[in-house]
């Protein structure tokens, strides 16, 4: 995973407070590009960009972009916004 592929962090530690992220986290299952990295609950959800390709106009707008994850992780995002801003992509 690369930091610039990454479009959204969505806390998932907290009550998911509107309808719109649910319903986003339910298509994102329905459509199959949900990963679970780890064992334990997932704490964040890490939504990352499909690969860059030509512009074309999508025929659906119900459907995510081919190439589109959500990557579950155990992470919470607070750690993973301390990694982003550390120099090199989180190595310290």
């Amino acid at each position: 995973m690369r930091w610039r592929d990454v479009v959204a962090v969505i806390d998932l530690d907290g009550k998911i407070t509107t309808p719109d992220t649910a319903d986003f986290l339910r298509r994102a299952e329905r459509e199959g590009i949900t990963t679970l990295a780890g064992d334990n609950l997932p704490k964040c959800a890490v939504l990352l960009a499909p690969p860059r390709r030509k512009s074309r106009k999508s025929k659906s707008r119900r459907r995510l972009p081919k190439g589109t994850r959500l990557i579950f992780s155990t992470t919470s995002a607070a750690a993973l916004n301390r990694r982003s801003q550390l120099p090199h992509g989180g190595v310290q």
